[in-house]
């Protein structure tokens, strides 16, 4: 369980809400793809609002606070694990762990 924070587009969140939905209501097909992807260009998106910041409990039941960069990849993460270990996680591109800081 946590709290989740998305990247927003660089455009108005009505104006690119009421586009996205006049996007989906068009049929399937090549008019529909380009619309969709002119429409991710102007609101300077990829193809997805990438994940920014998690703070909850994660999947081994730690504390942690993530800050992932504009791909939506984990680059920072500061946790307490389950059994009261407290440390700050730097990660490479690849999701790998470069550095890691411990209390004490």
């Amino acid at each position: 369980a946590g709290f989740y924070v998305w990247d927003r587009p660089d455009m108005d969140i009505e104006d690119a809400l009421r586009r996205m939905r006049e996007v989906e209501a068009m049929e399937s097909g090549p008019e529909r793809d380009a619309a969709w992807e002119q429409l991710m260009r102007e609101a300077k998106l990829g193809p997805h609002w990438p994940t920014r910041l998690f703070a909850g409990r994660n999947e081994r039941n730690d504390a942690a606070i993530e800050l992932h960069d504009l791909e939506g990849r984990v680059r920072l993460r500061l946790v307490v694990s389950a059994d009261g270990e407290a440390k700050v996680q730097f990660l490479d591109e690849g999701g790998e762990v470069a550095k890691v800081l411990t209390a004490g």
